[in-house]
């Protein structure tokens, strides 16, 4: 994989004669925004977490002399993948749930005091707080932008030569999550899709939500995956023994309850190597089955 380096810092990574990404950031919940190269037109890969991100995005691709005309595909609506949106100054396809999302943030007041106040009503997380103040500065102008072309199940983009799809996957992260798909290169994006639920009380999955999600995702015709917070191309046998893995470990949370110390003697018994991952996992689908009982 090649790597460019501005100022001494990785900024890009070429996937492929046709894909280029920049690595996510964790500190500031950064996700990785991607550029799809067709022989007419690019499409980019979510819309960034702020002007800065979307703005130093676009500045690579010039760097690189990818001058064709940009259009840009939305994932999800969370924060960290709209708040560049106006920046990119792209034609915007989104999923119509997400458009409604972002209508909403609209309105919104985004100070350190604002956020403090809709956490402690609970309609913000810490979590998505916490980050936002570590991307931005006290501040904060913040202009959100709708995107223009909606759709509901799946919608087609022909880039020159290069078909990409994008499909409405929904899932236990959020409702709107889609797929993006690039056909020439057998590379499918899948945002945050396979993460976990974090807007509901405790973080928390659902063994039936990452069991649809995992057929979902392998039944794309696909030889590498892309999460949005993971920096790595994900070869195909990778992806598939990290689902079955998920699987493996809700099938037994739902078997056990809420018995965590039997649950992690099977798992010891049917894995042979459990990792911090694994006890994330059983923390998050303990939570999810909590979820589902109380309902």
């Amino acid at each position: 994989m090649s790597l460019y380096f501005v100022g001494g810092k990785i900024m890009l990574k070429k996937f492929s004669n046709n894909i280029y990404y920049m690595p996510p950031v964790e500190e500031t919940d950064r996700p990785i925004l991607a550029a799809i190269v067709g022989d007419d037109k690019v499409l980019i890969v979510d819309g960034g977490n702020s002007t800065d991100h979307a703005k130093t995005f676009l500045c690579q691709l010039d760097n690189l002399g990818i001058y064709k005309k940009r259009l840009l595909a939305i994932t999800h609506w969370h924060w960290d993948h709209v708040f560049g949106i106006k920046e990119m100054d792209a034609l915007t396809f989104c999923h119509k749930y997400t458009a409604n999302k972002i209508k909403d943030m609209m309105g919104l007041d985004w100070s350190d005091e604002a956020l403090d106040e809709r956490v402690a009503m609970g309609e913000e997380i810490e979590f998505c707080s916490e980050k936002i103040k570590a991307e931005f500065k006290e501040d904060r102008n913040i202009e959100l932008k709708v995107p223009e072309v909606i759709f509901e199940k799946s919608i087609s983009i022909d880039i020159g030569n290069h078909i990409c799809i994008l499909e409405h996957v929904g899932g236990n992260h959020s409702p709107d999550s889609t797929f993006i798909y690039s056909t020439k290169e057998k590379t499918l994006f899948i945002g945050d899709s396979l993460f976990v639920d974090i807007y509901n009380g405790e973080w928390s999955w659902t063994v039936d939500g990452v069991r649809r999600l995992g057929e979902k995702i392998l039944s794309y015709d696909a030889e590498y995956f892309v999460e949005a917070h993971v920096d790595e191309k994900i070869p195909r046998e990778k992806m598939e023994e990290t689902i079955d893995r998920y699987i493996k470990i809700g099938e037994i949370v739902e078997e056990l309850g809420y018995n965590r110390n039997a649950i992690l003697e099977k798992l010891e018994r049917r894995l042979r190597h459990i990792t911090e991952d694994d006890l994330l996992s059983v923390d998050w689908y303990i939570a999810g089955h909590f979820k589902k009982r109380v309902k």
